[in-house]
């Protein structure tokens, strides 16, 4: 029984002694903005003229956006950032968003490591506005090289809450991870000087793991984005409400008894 026992052993430390080792390599990230698309949302009116700019092209939408209608503006060039506005009202502040990748990571499958990070600005808008992306690994190892990540930066505008900047800031949401950060509005920020690109900017790093590409988590929020507190489940709602209702009956029932 000893000898087998020592026999199972031994196989089993040439197994693991054989085995090759994770590798980890160098792994860069390649990004691309893919489409701009938003709508006129009533009531809002029709701007005179909506402007799209990236870092290798400026570009008037035409024909004009009509309300409640989407358009949408094909990005096909590796762009690192797009700045989106409108000529009127005047002066106008910018909408923007731009992603810098992590220049070079040492990574293996499963790790998680820094992909990169977006820079976004909160101007004057009229509807909601999607910039659709794609991410992609580079890498001399087959196992790291080649997976993308494709998610859209959806700008949500919110109604303006007077004295509550933080009640009234618009949201910036990774659709397909389901993460997403609140940006003040310019002249109602807390942040001084009101000055464009200063009190309504901010900026979030993305993390993730191979395995496809998959985004885990934000990080390191900077400026005036902020992370809102995290919406209770349905189920963590029912539990709460269940156990309030329970421990109110237990508070009745003890008023109910008699004195003795």
């Amino acid at each position: 029984m000893k000898s087998r026992l020592l026999t199972v052993v031994a196989f089993v430390s040439a197994v693991v002694i054989g085995a090759p080792a994770a590798q980890a390599d160098p792994v860069t990230i390649q990004f691309q903005w893919n489409e701009f698309s938003s709508v006129v949302e009533p009531p809002n009116s029709v701007p005179n003229e909506v402007w799209i700019e990236t870092d290798v092209a400026k570009t008037l939408v035409t024909p004009a956006p009509v309300q409640g209608v989407p358009f949408s503006l094909a990005i096909n060039s590796h762009n690192n950032s797009v700045d989106f506005y409108t000529a009127t009202p005047n002066p106008n502040t910018h909408n923007g968003a731009s992603f810098v990748a992590n220049a070079l990571a040492d990574v293996d499958v499963g790790q998680v490591f820094l992909f990169g990070t977006f820079s976004v600005k909160n101007g004057t808008w009229f509807g909601p506005a999607d910039l659709s992306f794609t991410m992609t690994t580079i890498s001399s190892n087959g196992a790291l090289d080649g997976h993308t990540y494709t998610d859209t930066l959806r700008l949500t505008t919110n109604p303006f809450v007077f004295g509550d900047p933080a009640a009234g800031a618009d949201t910036f949401t990774l659709v397909a991870m389901h993460g997403f950060v609140e940006v003040y509005e310019l002249f109602d920020s807390p942040l001084t000087p009101h000055v464009d690109g200063v009190s309504n900017a901010g900026s979030f790093e993305l993390w993730g793991r191979i395995g496809s590409l998959i985004p885990t988590e934000i990080r390191n929020v900077q400026g005036a984005a902020f992370l809102a507190g995290p919406v209770p489940e349905p189920s963590e709602v029912w539990l709460m409400l269940t156990g309030l209702a329970g421990m109110a009956l237990l508070a009745s029932r003890r008023r109910r008894l008699p004195v003795r």
